[in-house]
């Protein structure tokens, strides 16, 4: 799991913004499957050329994001959505599906889960995501172009909004390596590496190391 910030910029925080303004929005409940259905209850903007729009911003914000990249290893983003909780909505407990995506071409395995938040985290009361995991519970609510991601297995929630309304963008993201413990280990060592000036400072040293990195993606990532 892990919090990453200023992903997007001001100027496409804005215009994200717009779009929910003038954005139609259904059921959200519609796009849960089998038991999500009785727990999700928020609504999400509808499909339309304008969302495919919205959804490339945050898209190519993510895809730009040096700390998303090397923490996900992304294979493929799906187009994100984009939800809005009004007062006394919520999302019960839940996984997301392991596949999304009907037809081959555009089915993904869902490794990773992404909620990128655009409210004000003052402007709402309630409304934090909580994500299980064997170490605990970890409760998030972020600022605006804050995002957290977790592995899309992990039992997550929102709680009631209780005053105000929270809005959010949600992707999921096939990674090239699809163990979770093994894109921790990568993104350990990358930011290992990254981070020791000893290493840096020493250019024998630093091929070394980075070539140790390279070799373990190689031999973790499936095409």
């Amino acid at each position: 799991m892990l919090t990453v910030r200023n992903i997007l910029s001001a100027d496409e925080l804005a215009e994200l913004l717009r779009g929910f303004e003038s954005g139609v929005f259904d059921d959200g409940a519609r796009t849960a499957v089998d038991a999500g259905r009785q727990v999700k209850n928020n609504l999400q903007m509808a499909p339309s050329p304008e969302r495919y729009r919205l959804g490339r911003i945050v898209s190519d914000a993510l895809a730009r994001h040096r700390l998303f990249m090397q923490y996900a290893i992304p294979r493929r983003i799906r187009p994100p959505s984009f939800s809005r909780y009004e007062v006394g909505m919520e999302y019960g407990d839940h996984i997301d599906a392991p596949i999304m995506g009907q037809l081959k071409d555009n089915s993904l395995r869902t490794d990773l889960s992404v909620t990128l938040f655009l409210s004000e985290p003052a402007s709402y009361d309630g409304g934090e995501l909580s994500i299980q995991s064997p170490y605990g519970t970890r409760v998030v609510k972020l600022p605006p172009g804050q995002a957290v991601i977790y592995p899309s297995q992990s039992v997550h929630s929102v709680s009631p909004v209780t005053r105000g309304q929270r809005l959010a963008a949600i992707t999921r993201v096939e990674s090239h390596v699809k163990r979770e413990d093994q894109r921790q280990l990568l993104f350990d060592l990358g930011r290992l590496i990254s981070e020791t000036p000893a290493l840096r400072d020493d250019q024998s040293v630093y091929t070394r190391a980075t070539n140790v990195h390279a070799r373990l993606v190689q031999m973790w990532a499936e095409n």
